[in-house]
């Protein structure tokens, strides 16, 4: 199935919403296939971080078909993507990746060549990579911290990361709307933190 034939919510798509298609399923495409196998829990998660990045723009049984394909759905596209955006891509490709719990040398080599399509510095694909194998302790302290930045957006763990995104400039811009600046500051702090550390 190619990405043009996709059906759509009953809105349309816009070409940046074709391109933010484009660029995600190519991705996770990618790494779920990085093995030369899609294991069904790399394709289930491959599905669930798409549907959590697109919403309704596609249907998750689609999305399934084209992950569950060897044929690559196209080629990704950096340059409509912002950096947090593309590392946003990076993340929910490493999920892919260690989603059968074991992370083969070619999935490695795909983050890091799929790093270098995204633009992104090497130092910090390489942070990324050697972040995977962190022990469950470490892993454990990130899901709180995670836990704590959605309480401070006001956000679910299922939330689409398009409106975390979202709410993070909302309530940017509410924060400015106080009279004393050194509470703003605080506020601005904590919002730019929890929003970093949802998006990576």
């Amino acid at each position: 199935m190619d990405i043009d034939e996709l059906e759509m919510d009953d809105s349309g798509r816009s070409v940046g919403q074709a391109a933010l298609v484009a660029g995600i399923l190519s991705t996770l495409h990618s790494v779920t296939w990085a093995d030369g196998s899609a294991d069904e829990r790399e394709v289930e998660t491959g599905v669930d971080i798409a549907t959590q990045m697109l919403g309704t723009l596609v249907n998750p049984d689609e999305i399934r078909e084209i992950l569950s394909n060897p044929e690559s759905p196209g080629e990704l596209d950096a340059s409509s993507f912002g950096v947090d955006s593309r590392m946003m891509l990076l993340r929910a490709a490493g999920e892919i990746a260690a989603a059968d719990e074991v992370i083969e040398d070619s999935e490695v080599d795909e983050l890091r060549a799929l790093g270098e399509r995204l633009n992104l510095p090497s130092d910090l694909v390489e942070a990324f990579v050697s972040g995977l194998f962190e022990d469950e302790d470490t892993q454990a302290e990130k899901d709180e911290m995670r836990q704590i930045a959605r309480d401070i957006l006001g956000v679910g763990a299922d939330t689409p990361l398009a409106d975390v995104q979202t709410t993070y400039r909302k309530l940017m811009i509410a924060a400015n709307v106080n009279d004393d600046k050194e509470a703003v500051a605080e506020r601005l702090e904590e919002l730019g933190w929890a929003y970093q550390t949802l998006i990576g």
